[in-house]
């Protein structure tokens, strides 16, 4: 299925794209994925959620700043979307930068206070630091949030 933004607008078909470009990227179609990213983009480029797809699927492919300037993009766009600062911290830490990816998970819990994964990171990162009180501050309400998370459990 091909997204027409032409033909097709609205919260349904966003929902219907987005559910398309996830389909894609399970199937192994990455670079499909990515060439429908970047058409949205070219008539829409201030769709903040398909900056940060485009994001993902450059850090996916080892492209971190390609996907770091798709999240930056994505959050002067909107800097209210919390999963956008979770992926850079996702991102920051798969590099050591253990500091900023702190700082970055720390504004996606102020943005969302109900996104377990990025209370999760927040921990394990944390307890990589050797805060181990702070971690399990963390770890306690991603429980919180999500009581049956093996993830949490397990940290």
């Amino acid at each position: 299925m091909n997204w027409q933004p032409q033909v097709r607008s609205g919260q349904n078909a966003e929902r219907g794209f987005f559910r398309n470009i996830i389909q894609k990227v399970r199937n192994g179609e990455t670079d499909s994925a990515k060439q429908d990213l970047l058409t949205v983009l070219e008539s829409n480029p201030n769709f903040a959620y398909a900056h940060m797809l485009l994001g993902n699927l450059y850090f996916r492919e080892e492209q971190l700043q390609e996907a770091i300037d798709c999240y930056e993009r994505a959050l002067q766009l909107n800097p209210n979307l919390a999963p956008v600062p979770l992926q850079m911290g996702v991102l920051q830490q798969s590099i050591d930068q253990d500091d900023e990816a702190i700082q970055s998970f720390e504004s996606a819990v102020e943005l969302d206070e109900n996104l377990m994964p990025a209370h999760l990171r927040l921990g394990n990162a944390l307890l990589d630091k050797g805060k181990v009180e702070e971690a399990e501050e963390r770890v306690k309400i991603a429980l919180g949030i999500n009581p049956q998370s093996i993830a949490a459990r397990l940290l």
